[in-house]
């Protein structure tokens, strides 16, 4: 994969190395109650495209990076259903990101403008 970066499980894609970034990643979820919205999410992988903040800090010499998830606001991000899925198949995963993997930059960067737009790229690859 050219974009994608495997991070523990999931797939993902920064669009940038510092300051304000748009990250994109595919994973796969358990499901069951969204506490904050008061829905069911399915079992499946999904799409996160996130809004993010990578700072560097130096200690003693040490450089090391921090993530801070941007909440709220115009610049929230999204997620959406992909592939259901009633079990864990890493295969799949990997299957998804590879499909999303050449527009991945392009979906980070409709995320900050026009988040239906960037949902609508990445639905478009699982339409047969």
């Amino acid at each position: 994969m050219e974009h994608f970066q495997l991070h523990k499980s999931n797939f993902r894609y920064d669009s940038g190395e510092i300051g304000p970034i748009m990250s994109v990643e595919v994973r796969y979820e358990l499901g069951g109650s969204n506490f904050l919205s008061g829905t069911v999410n399915a079992r499946g992988v999904y799409l996160h495209v996130t809004p993010t903040t990578i700072k560097e800090h130096e200690y003693e010499g040490q450089v090391s990076k921090s993530r801070v998830v941007i909440i709220g606001g115009s610049n929230s991000g999204l997620k959406t259903l992909l592939l259901s899925q009633t079990r864990c198949n890493q295969k799949k995963v990997e299957e998804v990101a590879r499909r999303l993997d050449k527009i991945a930059p392009e979906i980070a960067k409709l995320a900050w403008t026009d988040k239906r737009a960037a949902l609508m790229l990445a639905k478009q690859q699982f339409v047969a």
